[in-house]
């Protein structure tokens, strides 16, 4: 039981440094806001994306993220459709 709750207490310890991480940069906050995206999610997209200038399209967040674009195929010809102003609208993180 002692060491459990040694690990326990360093859980404790990182939330709280994932907290005030989240609490000074403002891409962390921004993500926070969507629903469903808490502090560790928020602090691990902006760790894994970085900076959103080395994109050169909305659409590479979004498909890193798995938003895929609609498709309409028919007889060989493959048509891909864009991916909604609303997904994309969401990936808006850095500056």
């Amino acid at each position: 039981m002692w060491s459990e709750w040694k690990d326990l207490k360093q859980i404790v310890a990182m939330n709280e440094e994932i907290e005030q991480i989240v609490s000074a940069d403002p891409a962390c906050q921004r993500l926070g806001q969507i629903a469903g995206i808490g502090p560790p999610v928020a602090t691990a997209i902006v760790a894994a994306i970085g900076n959103r200038a080395a994109s050169h399209k909305g659409q590479e967040p979004s498909s890193w993220l798995g938003l895929v674009p609609r498709q309409h195929s028919t007889g060989g010809k493959v048509r891909l459709f864009g991916i909604s102003k609303r997904a994309t609208a969401k990936l808006t993180i850095g500056n």
